[in-house]
């Protein structure tokens, strides 16, 4: 059900961000409370809870794991910090918002431009540079599959060796500080 937007402004339970950013938090019970980043009022639905804040998508944020190990350290800092809208109010036809949420989502939406503009930009320039190949790529690039089966098996043993070595040493350690203990 869509509310009225006037009412939505006015009535904290409905505000931007109130969709909290950890996508995790969502599923469990007990949750820490929840702040609008726009005006730091709490956020709680009709139970209490998260579960049911029944905002309209142009106040809720898009939900992602923020503890994904393969999530972008910009990218992770960005959705700290900068609440991002799960649709913009260009894209569902709601002209009846208010000035916040529009101008929230102006900026946002700008930002997202400015960045895939850069990006789009940037990604010949770092080719043509050299910037995006491997510090060893010309001597990757020439190698035989015969020499990339004996790189491969080098590399294996020499982590081996390389384990063998750490845990004589940790086990070393251990004894020398079980020594001092006596």
């Amino acid at each position: 059900a869509r509310h009225d937007p006037k009412n939505i402004s006015s009535n904290p339970t409905f505000s931007p961000g109130a969709v909290q950013n950890d996508a995790l938090a969502s599923q469990n019970d007990d949750h820490e409370d929840y702040y609008d980043p726009l005006d730091q009022t709490k956020i709680q639905g009709d139970d209490g809870s998260l579960n049911n804040l029944n905002l309209p998508v142009e106040y809720q944020l898009e939900i992602v794991d923020m503890n994904d190990e393969k999530m972008d350290m910009l990218e992770w800092m960005v959705r700290k910090t900068i609440p991002i809208p799960k649709k913009y109010y260009w894209e569902t036809g709601a002209q009846d918002l208010p000035f916040r949420i529009k101008a929230w989502h102006q900026v946002v939406g700008n930002l997202s431009g400015t960045i895939k503009c850069i990006e789009r930009l940037g990604q010949p320039i770092a080719d043509a540079v050299g910037l995006n190949d491997s510090r060893f790529d010309y001597v990757t690039s020439t190698m035989t599959p015969e020499q990339w089966e004996r790189a491969k098996e080098t590399a294996r043993t020499r982590r081996e060796e390389n384990e063998k070595r750490r845990k004589a040493k940790s086990l070393e350690d251990s004894n020398a500080e079980h020594e001092n203990e006596v």
